[in-house]
């Protein structure tokens, strides 16, 4: 995708997208976006089918990263691992289970 990024699809992804682990810290098959969006990643396959996602729910990346660098910051996880994980739980236990009426 000519998108005029002078970041690559795989450093835009490992921005915006962090793996879920575990309970013995074990990467699974999912991703977490920072807009608290789940993906289900194919083991060994590149990122670049996430990369569609960040130019829909993301159209400022550039910025955001640009952004980023410039404060003299690296591109750090925002979120631990361990919190992502129980988040994801959390997430996906409320939303197989609505509240009664």
């Amino acid at each position: 995708m000519a998108t005029g990024s002078p970041f690559s699809t795989r450093k835009v992804c490992g921005y915006f997208y962090k793996l879920v682990l575990d309970d013995q810290d074990v990467p699974k098959e999912h991703v977490f976006c920072r807009c608290n969006v789940v993906h289900t990643q194919v083991p060994k396959i590149d990122c670049s089918n996430h990369f569609s996602h960040v130019l829909e729910r993301h159209p400022d990346f550039m910025e955001i990263m640009v952004a980023s660098e410039t404060n003299n910051t690296t591109l750090v996880s925002f979120i631990d691992q361990k919190l992502q994980t129980i988040l994801c739980r959390l997430k996906r236990t409320t939303g197989s289970n609505p509240p009664y009426s």
